[in-house]
C-alpha cells in the first residue's frame, strides 16, 4: 500500500490585537417612558431620543442624484 505525505506549511496567521474599547457607551436616565401621551413604552438608558420607534418623527433619508419626473407629465 502507498504511503502519503502531507507538507503542512508554516506560515502564521497575523492580525492586530484585541484592544478594549476606547470609552463606555453614553448613557441617559433610567425608566424613561415615550413621550407621547398614553404611550408607556420603557426607553433604553442607551436611546438619547424621547418617543419610542412607533412615536418617533418621520425622518426621510437624503437622496443624492436626479429626481426622476413622473412619466405623466
Amino acid at each position: 500500500m502507498p504511503t502519503i505525505v502531507v507538507a503542512m506549511r508554516s506560515d502564521t496567521i497575523k492580525g492586530r490585537s484585541i484592544r478594549p474599547r476606547s470609552r463606555r457607551p453614553k448613557q441617559y436616565a433610567s425608566n424613561r417612558v415615550c413621550a407621547q401621551e398614553g404611550c408607556d413604552t420603557l426607553i433604553s438608558r442607551y436611546n438619547a431620543k424621547d418617543f419610542c420607534h412607533g412615536h418617533a418623527p418621520k425622518r426621510y433619508p437624503r437622496v443624492r442624484g436626479r429626481i426622476m419626473e413622473s412619466a405623466e407629465a
